[in-house]
């Protein structure tokens, strides 16, 4: 087998990999949302983006006859102006489905252990990798060669066929309204993604390399920069007495629908201020808000920490999706 980095996709040599996406199915597949080959599809247009886009961006592809395993060592260009820290990540992982035991491991862990080399070799000081908790020897890879886990989050699949299952009307009360986002909102919304943070951070430390002031400033640009910026296409208001109390942010996946002419939303940030939590009120405003988003797109991929059990247990509990996996995520300082 030969490891190739480059900086030029084949497409076809991907597309003519049937069994890559086989063995830890992404949960778009597994779900049943999209095929393994429009996945593929998506995939090429994605990699190939970040090829053209990022300079220090290369993608690692093992290869026999044909290609056995692929990584993605790509540049994180906001994260690193705004660490001032050259920040990378691993994506996009994958090995031929039928390669079983001890040479799959090999292969997944060499393919990290080459994406490292070349990280350090562009200058990249830090570097991220996510892994589902059913892709255990990659979790196993991961954790051997000194990246510390950072976080966990439950990901969940929405889908058209899920919307009759959500809330019809909002019951908590008429003083209790969900809308959309407006400018005059902006200030508490800061307040509360605050909030957010610290609770967050009391639990996992998402930004191992920064000090704790640091911390809250990053998280905060985000918001800014993710939620209330041009990357958002969907923000939603819960507010008590015209005030919010709450907000979730959608955005959608452009390279998504480029390549498959669908729709594809991921929920971006959100949360309930401090003061409003135990009433169901996120529950209520978490499901009302998907049901939103369905109208216009045909898949909704969400995100939940894993210490917010309510939100958990309701998803879980409500036929709010029909599919989730546990999703861990490892940092190394190089």
């Amino acid at each position: 087998m030969t490891l190739l980095i480059t900086k030029q996709l084949n497409p076809e040599e991907i597309i003519n990999a049937p069994y890559l996406f086989n063995k830890y199915p992404p949960l778009l597949v597994s779900s049943g949302s999209i095929s393994p080959s429009e996945y593929t599809e998506y995939l090429v247009n994605v990699i190939q983006y970040s090829l053209n886009n990022d300079k220090k961006s290369s993608l690692l592809i093992e290869k026999g006859r044909m290609i056995s395993g692929i990584a993605l060592l790509k540049f994180r260009s906001w994260d690193s102006d705004f660490f001032k820290l050259p920040v990378g990540s691993i994506e996009y992982l994958s090995v031929d489905g039928r390669l079983k035991g001890k040479e799959a491991n090999e292969l997944a862990r060499n393919l990290v252990i080459n994406s490292v080399n070349l990280a350090k070799k562009t200058g990249i000081k830090a570097l991220y990798i996510s892994a589902y908790s059913k892709s255990w020897p990659l979790i196993q890879a991961v954790s051997s060669l000194g990246f510390n886990f950072i976080c966990g989050e439950i990901e969940g699949i929405s889908t058209k066929r899920d919307s009759p299952f959500l809330y019809r009307k909002n019951s908590l009360g008429k003083e209790y309204e969900f809308r959309k986002y407006k400018k005059s909102d902006y200030k508490q919304i800061m307040k509360i993604s605050g909030e957010i943070n610290d609770d967050v951070e009391s639990k996992f430390s998402l930004t191992p390399f920064l000090r704790e002031k640091e911390k809250r400033v990053y998280y905060l640009e985000s918001i800014r920069n993710c939620c209330l910026g041009i990357n958002a296409d969907n923000v939603f208001v819960v507010s008590r007495k015209e005030v919010p109390v709450g907000f979730l942010c959608y955005r959608y996946d452009r390279r998504f629908e480029d390549a498959l002419n669908k729709k594809l939303s991921f929920s971006v940030m959100g949360g309930i201020s401090r003061a409003e939590r135990g009433e169901n009120i996120g529950t209520h405003f978490f499901n009302w808000a998907h049901k939103q988003v369905l109208r216009t797109s045909e898949v909704i991929v969400g995100k939940v920490y894993l210490h917010n059990l309510p939100m958990i247990r309701f998803i879980l509990g409500r036929r709010f999706t029909h599919s989730f996996a546990t999703l861990y995520t490892f940092c190394k300082k190089l």
